[in-house]
């Protein structure tokens, strides 16, 4: 793995693209991470905001309130639950379906989800356009 690795992307208006990079931390404290940029013709014409990062040595147990801790866990298996029990539609803990819309890439999360919805007789039109994905 080259950890100084340079990516270049072409975009098209109004797209976006995801890709996976990696990080290694030698030690515990916060670390800054150069901002991505994006430029036309060598010349750079945006450039995000510098995201810090605070490593630890493990993870403290957070308490799950709100829906985007749920999703910040990782733990599909807490979403389909959520999705399972929850009224989603008082939007109390946070929860809206857009919120969910990257996970339905994966065909399995797409088909759980499906089916959770299904039988719970919950139709959401932007949802199953996924199943064209």
């Amino acid at each position: 793995i080259n950890y100084q690795k340079s990516e270049n992307y072409k975009l098209t208006p109004y797209s976006t693209t995801a890709f996976k990079y990696y990080f290694y931390f030698p030690e515990q404290g916060e670390f800054s991470h150069f901002p991505s940029n994006v430029s036309i013709k060598d010349k750079v014409v945006a450039v995000s905001n510098t995201s810090k990062f605070k490593v630890v040595f493990e993870i403290k147990t957070v308490e799950i309130e709100t829906f985007k801790d749920i999703l910040n866990t990782g733990d599909h298996n807490a979403l389909y639950e959520f999705l399972k029990t929850a009224n989603l539609f008082n939007n109390k803990k946070g929860f809206e379906f857009d919120l969910i819309f990257w996970l339905l890439k994966d065909k399995h999360v797409f088909t759980e989800i499906v089916n959770i919805l299904r039988e719970r007789r919950i139709y959401v039109q932007d949802i199953w356009k996924f199943g064209f994905f």
